[in-house]
């Protein structure tokens, strides 16, 4: 189920660890933005979910998911911090990733969607 999150002239949801769907004055502007870490084949190493936290003020959202690929070969933490301003709002968005020996791997970090429209 996707979580709805509003700061400012900035909505966006959350949905299987992914900001989906992020509108700013509801024009969708960005569709998806994922963190995929690739493999030698170009295929995306699987991960699950440790943990997810959303943490909200009045003026600031922050969205924290804590990952591992499977059988430990990775951890990770990404989050996504929405911020009002007085033009209207600010989407933040980190990635750490951590492995305790090298990752097979061609690739690692964020995978923007644009709308069609």
């Amino acid at each position: 189920m996707m979580r709805a999150i509003a700061i400012g002239r900035m909505q966006l949801g959350i949905l299987d660890g992914d900001p989906r769907r992020i509108c700013f004055d509801g024009v969708e502007v960005l569709r998806r933005v994922s963190y995929p870490v690739r493999d030698p084949g170009w295929g995306t190493h699987a991960t699950e979910t440790l943990s997810e936290e959303v943490t909200e003020g009045p003026d600031r959202v922050t969205y924290t998911h804590r990952f591992q690929g499977r059988g430990g070969l990775f951890a990770g933490t990404f989050r996504a911090e929405v911020s009002a301003t007085a033009e209207g709002a600010v989407l933040r968005l980190s990635l750490e990733l951590t492995a305790p020996a090298p990752v097979p791997g061609n690739r690692a970090g964020f995978t923007l969607l644009h709308p069609l429209r």
